[in-house]
């Protein structure tokens, strides 16, 4: 497959990973209408996955490919935990956790990076919601509030999409 081909040239590799992050989301995309095709959905997803880890690992500081690398894992994770895989699921969430967490310790005043953080934190909540693990995901959807506030309090200017965030972070405690 396309994954097992060692290409020289990053951008073409990245458009590689996209490739497979679509054919996921039309195989068995979670947050979409899909083919029902879970088990090739999360095939896709991992091959993407797979890519997106080893440019990373080639750029260390290239957040775009670390973001999309991120959202590779809660892809992946979203898939498992719908097939009943939940602690692969939090395994996930918490490796993009961690890209995540990387990301803010390296760009504090970044925005995109605390929205991203917010967002691993929200994945991660809801699949300590699904496997019975109340308490630790109250306490992480909390910490997505207090990011959501922060983020809205300084912002330059009103921002619609962030204040749609909020308001979910709000109903999700």
């Amino acid at each position: 497959g396309l994954s097992r081909d060692q290409v020289k040239d990053a951008g073409l590799e990245r458009e590689v990973a996209s490739a497979y992050d679509r054919l996921g989301d039309i195989l068995g995309g979670s947050r979409a209408s899909n083919l029902g095709d879970a088990a090739g959905g999360l095939n896709c997803y991992r091959k993407s996955l797979a890519i997106l880890e080893r440019i990373s690992a080639q750029q260390p500081g290239n957040f775009t490919v670390l973001r999309d690398t991120a959202r590779a894992h809660t892809k992946v994770s979203d898939l498992l935990a719908i097939t009943g895989k939940l602690q692969e699921a939090l395994d996930e969430d918490k490796k993009a956790l961690a890209i995540y967490d990387a990301w803010v310790t390296a760009t504090p005043s970044d925005p995109a990076a605390r929205r991203g953080l917010a967002t691993g934190l929200q994945e991660l909540a809801g699949d300590l919601d699904r496997a019975g693990r109340f308490e630790e995901a109250l306490a992480n959807r909390r910490k997505v509030l207090s990011i959501f506030e922060e983020l809205d309090a300084s912002a330059a200017k009103p921002d619609p999409s962030l204040k749609l965030q909020l308001a979910l972070a709000y109903k999700r405690l």
